[in-house]
């Protein structure tokens, strides 16, 4: 099989990231028929096709195809190496790198319903990226208390109770982002830092995690009409 070809074409995404950064992002849709399924498949290492069939779910199961299948064949077409020679090396908190080959690609994913984001960069030393479909949670009262400070749950109560979903998963998606890009992401409690919760394109980072003094900058990301998400990565200034 040609490992170059490109079964599934993802979406550029215009986040208006500064130049120097180096970053791209994509969106793609988690969507396949059985037949390219099956090419994706044979793109997967062997850890990766064990870990794609315990998923009790076939839509779940597919979509984690789709998603790494994918994810190696942007890191190789960048990395000039052919897919079966990306090898993947985890955190201490789960978070993917590459073990080899030996590169300064860097490289965040998320997933959310049948959507997900990849952002890569060899400029920067870090990123994360975090989307989420917009929906009603039974439990948001109960999650905001948990993941928000006193002072984001009051904005967000100020507003309508149709548009309550979207500032909470607004909110969540940059506070998820910017810990990712610390690299500990949600075993650092989010209560720990505070975030702008507007709708500006560029969020800013109002209370950093304790220890952390990096400067940041975030892009929000809304598409599709029920897709909120938001990128974070080191300022240059």
């Amino acid at each position: 099989m040609n490992e170059t070809r490109r079964i599934i074409v993802p979406v550029v995404l215009d986040l208006a990231v500064p130049s120097a950064s180096g970053i791209e992002v994509f969106s793609l849709r988690l969507e396949a028929d059985d037949s390219v399924l099956n090419l994706l498949r044979k793109r997967l290492s062997r850890s990766e096709l064990h870990r794609a069939d315990t998923y009790a779910s076939a839509i779940d199961r597919n979509r984690f195809i789709i998603r790494r299948a994918v994810l190696r064949e942007q890191l190789s077409l960048r990395c000039g190496l052919p897919m079966h020679r990306i090898v993947f090396q985890y955190s201490e908190f789960g978070k993917p790198y590459l073990a080899s080959p030996d590169t300064s690609l860097v490289f965040n994913c998320s997933h959310s319903g049948n959507i997900a984001i990849i952002a890569i960069s060899r400029k920067v030393d870090c990123l994360g990226v975090d989307v989420e479909q917009i929906r009603f949670l039974a439990d948001m009262e109960d999650a905001m208390e948990t993941v928000f400070s006193y002072e984001e749950i009051q904005k967000i109560n100020r507003v309508s109770t149709d548009r309550k979903p979207e500032m909470f998963f607004t909110l969540w998606t940059r506070k998820e982002a910017y810990l990712k890009a610390l690299g500990s992401g949600l075993s650092t409690p989010p209560k720990t830092c505070r975030i702008s919760v507007s709708e500006a394109r560029h969020p800013t980072i109002l209370k950093p995690v304790p220890g952390d003094s990096r400067q940041w900058e975030l892009r929000h990301i809304h598409f599709e009409k029920i897709y909120v998400g938001t990128l974070v990565f080191p300022s240059s200034s």
